[in-house]
């Protein structure tokens, strides 16, 4: 039974529904009832859903409903008022290079682990320097991470914060790239000798990054913005 309060709020605002594109998203526990429901739904809109999907409970009924939630939002996010890549692009280095600090999280069959880490961010890569930990782990059996970089809440006018899926890679300690930025960092391979430590490079190839900040308000788009 459709609550009549839904109802009512579709009828008084019909018009504001008018030439907008709308979905609609249905579960259902009861048989095949869900088209029953979405009925009136339609005959208040006209019919007019652009995307719409009915998920009846049964096997992989969570999973189900959890995979088309994702592709809703993927939906969403492109129909975002979105800001020309080369200037974003601009913007998120600007933001990387002025952090120096991030949350890594990592994970396999073997569990999950987020770590605070410094970071470098060079020539449009992420590298951490690590003696080890629990992150190496699942490091070995899955090379997709995600890392979150933010500033502290001091309001809604004021947000900025940032998450990046992508690639890790453990670099070669003969590598030349490896050397590369230990020189980058005022180091080389005498000195971490010295400290007696085996000091490991991980390098983070960005893939999706998605920015936040109250600052893009400036270009008149969408504060949240995504790269691919």
């Amino acid at each position: 039974m459709i609550d009549k309060r839904i109802i009512k709020l579709l009828m008084d605002n019909r018009d504001f529904f008018k030439g907008k594109d709308k979905v609609y998203y249905l579960t259902s526990s009861i048989g095949k009832t869900g088209e029953l429901y979405l009925k009136p739904f339609k005959e208040i809109l006209d019919s007019s859903f652009k995307w719409g999907k009915i998920i009846y409970k049964g096997e992989n009924y969570r999973k189900q409903i959890g995979k088309y939630g994702l592709e809703l939002k993927e939906i969403r996010d492109s129909l975002e008022n979105k800001l020309d890549n080369n200037v974003l692009r601009q913007e998120i280095d600007k933001f990387l290079l002025s952090h120096n600090t991030l949350s890594l999280t990592t994970g396999s069959s073997l569990g999950l682990r987020s770590t605070p880490i410094e970071y470098s961010f060079i020539k449009g890569n992420i590298y951490l320097f690590s003696e080890g930990g629990e992150k190496f782990a699942h490091l070995l059996l899955s090379d997709k991470v995600c890392i979150s970089i933010y500033d502290n809440y001091t309001g809604f006018n004021k947000l900025n914060g940032m998450q990046i899926k992508g690639k890790a890679e453990i670099l070669d300690k003969d590598a030349e790239e490896y050397l590369y930025i230990l020189k980058e960092k005022g180091l080389s391979s005498d000195k971490i000798s010295a400290f007696g430590i085996d000091m490991n490079i991980i390098k983070v190839i960005p893939e999706i990054t998605e920015f936040l900040s109250s600052d893009l308000k400036k270009y008149n788009v969408s504060l949240k913005q995504i790269l691919k």
